[in-house]
């Protein structure tokens, strides 16, 4: 195996604990999965030794050009939003593009957040509803007396 990548595998377990345990975490090389460390909250169908073109999606294929993709799923992949990136990983001496690092993180505390204040300002705009009836009966009352 490539220095370069055998490094990255090395550092893998490093990088997930960083990222928590909620994250994906993979490497390939050019053809298939060399790690894969699961999220213990989103289900991704992957393992060892499995190809990277196994989907329709070119991100791979983009990537091991040289390119870097980031990108939100929506909640309909894995029932909540996850935001993905996928890495190119180059060799250290050569620099040419040699696999692809990639995780995928729940986004679910922030849609939780987002929730909230979706809820936070229903309430808002009602009570500035009623208080501009409050504020309206008020002036009516004024003026009759």
């Amino acid at each position: 195996m490539n220095r370069s990548l055998q490094a990255f595998i090395n550092i893998a377990p490093v990088i997930k604990e960083t990222l928590g345990s909620s994250t994906a975490l993979a490497i390939t090389d050019k053809e298939k999965y060399i790690y894969f460390s699961p999220s213990d909250k989103i289900y991704i169908d992957v393992k060892v030794g499995d190809s990277i073109f196994s989907n329709d999606d070119n991100a791979f294929q983009n990537v091991l050009k040289g390119e870097k993709i980031s990108m939100t799923l929506p909640p309909e992949y894995f029932g909540m939003p996850v935001a993905s990136k996928i890495l190119p990983i180059h060799d250290f001496e050569t620099k040419e593009v040699i696999g692809i690092l990639t995780y995928s993180k729940p986004l679910d505390h922030e849609a939780n957040i987002d929730n909230a204040l979706a809820e936070m300002n229903k309430i808002i705009q009602t009570l500035h509803k009623n208080m501009e009836r409050l504020s309206a009966k008020s002036q009516e009352l004024t003026h009759k007396h």
